[in-house]
Formats: C-alpha cells, sequence, structure tokens
C-alpha cells in the first residue's frame, strides 16, 4: 500500500511539474510567517510568539505540500512577587497538507492539516528573603519539555502580484501534553509566500 501511494504523490508531482513548466513558472514557493500562539491549561494561558521560515510545493491549483520550521521570539513572563515564571517556544516543525478553494482571481480559501512538532523552555527563578531564624537565599530552574501532534486549520491568501501572496491562518493543534503539562494550543499566523 505505501508503495502505491508513494507511485501516487511521485506522479502527481511529475504531472505537475510538466505542466507549471509549460505554463513558465515553478511550483516551488518559500515564505516566512509570524506565529501567534497560546497555551491555555491550569492558571494564565501562556502567549508566545515564533518566526517560521517555509518552503512548499504547488502540486495543482487545489492542493499543495508545505514544511515550516520556527523559532521563539517572544515569550511570555510572569512576575509573581518572590518568583518569575517564564515560558517560550525554543523551535517548531510542521508539515502541513493543504487544500485551496480560489474565491477570485486574488482570494483563495483553503484548509489544512498539519503534524507539528513543539519544543517549550520554561523557567522559574526567584528569591526568599529569608528572617531571623534562616539566611534568604534565590533559586532557579529550567526545563525542556516536547509534545508532537496532528492540528487542523484554515486560512485566507491574497495574491499581491503573479509571485507573492500573503495570508493569515488560524490552526487548533491537539493538546500539548508532557510531564504531566497538558493544555489547549491555538496559533493565529500571518505570512508572506513568494513563488518562484
Amino acid at each position: 500500500m505505501k508503495k502505491v501511494v508513494s507511485g501516487l504523490v511521485l506522479s502527481l508531482v511529475l504531472v505537475s511539474s510538466v505542466k507549471a513548466e509549460e505554463a513558465g513558472q515553478s511550483n516551488w514557493y518559500i515564505g516566512s510567517t509570524y506565529n501567534a500562539q497560546t497555551l491555555d491549561g491550569e492558571g494564565k494561558p501562556a502567549k508566545v510568539g515564533t518566526l517560521d521560515g517555509l518552503v512548499g510545493y504547488q502540486v495543482n491549483s487545489h492542493f499543495a505540500v508545505e514544511t515550516r520550521f520556527g523559532v521563539g521570539i517572544k515569550d511570555d513572563s510572569e512576575d509573581l512577587g518572590h518568583f518569575k515564571t517564564k515560558v517560550e517556544v525554543d523551535k517548531q516543525m510542521s508539515l502541513i497538507l493543504k487544500a485551496s478553494m480560489p474565491l477570485e482571481d486574488s482570494f483563495s480559501l483553503y484548509g489544512m492539516i498539519a503534524y507539528t512538532k513543539t519544543e517549550l523552555d520554561a523557567s522559574v527563578s526567584g528569591f526568599n528573603i529569608g528572617n531571623q531564624f534562616q539566611s534568604g537565599y534565590s533559586f532557579s530552574a529550567k526545563d525542556s519539555i516536547s509534545d508532537s501532534g496532528l492540528g487542523l486549520g484554515v486560512g485566507i491568501s491574497y495574491r499581491l502580484t503573479n509571485n507573492t501572496s500573503t495570508f493569515v491562518e488560524y490552526h487548533v493543534r491537539s493538546d500539548f501534553e508532557n510531564s504531566g503539562v497538558k493544555a489547549d494550543f491555538d496559533t493565529v499566523t500571518l505570512g508572506l509566500r513568494y513563488r518562484f
């Protein structure tokens, strides 16, 4: 069965490549995204941000395959008096299948299914001022946790030029679960794409 599926995918890619070359346009594209992500578990939701680079292949006018690699650029921290907590995305990787429906010449609506792996860094630091029986001290701890899973999303794309488009997406990913941490995980994405 795997050989049949692999053969069908390869055939689709080869046929679409020939058609794209005949039309004078490549099926490959690159881009970048900013992702505002929310992890909502116990307590205050953590709001973090990542910057992604992406590479994709437009199989035809309705289907594309895309991979994204991102790093955290915005952390979420909370000051709780004598100690502080911080959560940030260290790195994130996604493989995405997209099915799109052109609405007009410039707009396109699409749905996505994605497999994403996320690695988070969480830290806590603080101090104890002590008392007459015990001297004060400071402390800090840091841990990395990761999880992966499937997610669904929708997006809308607007073509700026023949080769350039911008897009907005909303993703709901499977719950982030690791080491006793469980949180709902959703993302709003703003991106730019360039097709060769």
